[in-house]
Order: structure tokens, then sequence, then C-alpha cells
């Protein structure tokens, strides 16, 4: 009976328990503090998201690659040339159709004739190489000299004048100037022996005497 009765008194106990409880939750207002670890946000504004600018990186400049050595482009190599007139040392007149050989080291020998210019030419001769050139017609004398080495690329220009061998042949009122090379000729002596000019060429001076005969 008591037992039954004590249990009443623990019930009635708790229930006032709660009941207080209840009431302390309605009649006080709970206080939340502020979190201090977030910015205030301005109210009407709108939030601005800061993004970094990072610069473009510039690429390395392709540089093409070089072609094969078998490729690659060939560069013509121009050969010497020799450009010459050829005149009558007398009346200056170009000679035409005159036959011009040239040989060089290897004897190797190159022809051609002169156009209605008095002009000759020879392309692609040999480089760095010493060059004769002969012209032996008839009617003048022959002509033969040495042209040194050419460097490739450049060419030489000459003039040639042959010397008639017949004076006879001279347009009429032309003859021989003063420092002209005289043509070769025989002629006798006073012993009536014949004497080529040729001979004496190079060697001694020569004095033409024309005896005039008695009056």
């Amino acid at each position: 009976m008591r037992d039954g009765v004590n249990r009443i008194q623990s019930l009635i106990a708790l229930a006032a328990i709660l009941m207080l409880c209840l009431g302390c939750g309605t009649d006080d207002e709970s206080t939340v503090e502020p979190d201090t670890t977030k910015e205030p946000t301005v109210t009407g504004q709108p939030e601005t998201t800061v993004v970094p600018v990072v610069p473009p990186v510039e690429a390395d400049p392709v540089i093409p690659a070089e072609p094969p050595a078998d490729q690659a482009e060939e560069v013509e190599e121009v050969l010497p040339i020799i450009r010459g007139l050829v005149l009558d040392q007398i009346t200056k007149d170009p000679l035409i159709g005159v036959s011009v050989k040239l040989t060089d080291e290897a004897g190797v020998v190159l022809e051609t004739p002169t156009a209605n210019s008095g002009v000759f030419e020879f392309e692609g001769i040999a480089a760095d190489q010493k060059l004769t050139v002969t012209i032996d017609i008839d009617e003048y004398e022959k002509q033969e000299f040495i042209v040194d080495p050419i460097p490739v690329g450049e060419t030489v220009k000459l003039e040639v004048e042959l010397i008639p061998l017949n004076p006879d042949q001279l347009p009429e009122g032309d003859g021989l100037a003063v420092g002209l090379k005289a043509p070769d000729f025989n002629l006798p002596d006073s012993d009536g022996k014949m004497r080529a000019l040729a001979d004496y060429a190079g060697k001694q001076k020569v004095v033409l005497v024309f005896d005039r005969g008695e009056f």
C-alpha cells in the first residue's frame, strides 16, 4: 500500500518538473550570438567576385626546318666570258668573218668568227687558267697573246688591231703614221740580197732608205 503511494507521489513530482520546464521555454526569449567569422553583407548591393587576371603565355616562334642537303637549291655558277673587237690597225675598220681561236692550258681549242661589227665572244670557258688568243689570217700579221686567269663570273674585254702585210692594199691616200708598227716586207739591200724586216724584229734597229737615183 505504502509502495503504491510513493510511486504516485513520484509521478506527480515528475509532472510538476516537466510543466516548469515548458513554462521557462515560453516566457524567456532565446539569445543567439552572431557569427563574427563572416563579413557583413551590404543590403541592396550585389556581391562582386574578383577573378585574378592571368596574362596570356606567348608561344615560342616556330623555326622552319632546313631542307635536306640533297634538296637545297643549287646556285648556278657563271663561267668567265671573253669578249673582243678586231680592227684593221690602219683604217680602224672592223674586220668581219675573222677566225679567232682560244686555247686553254689543257690544249682545248675553241674557235669563233667575228660578227658584222667585228666582235667575237667566248662563253663557258675554263676558269682560273691562262688562255691563249690567236688570230692568223691571210693579208694580216699573226696575232697571239696570253690572257691571265679570269675569276668566275667576270668578263674580259679585248681590242685587237691587225697589221696588214701588204701596204699596197691600203686605201688611196692612207699610209703608215708615226708610232705605228711597220708591216713586214722583203726588199733588196745595197748588194742586191733580199732582206726581210722580220729577220731584224726585236734584234736591232732598221733604217729604210729610198734611193731617188740621179737627176
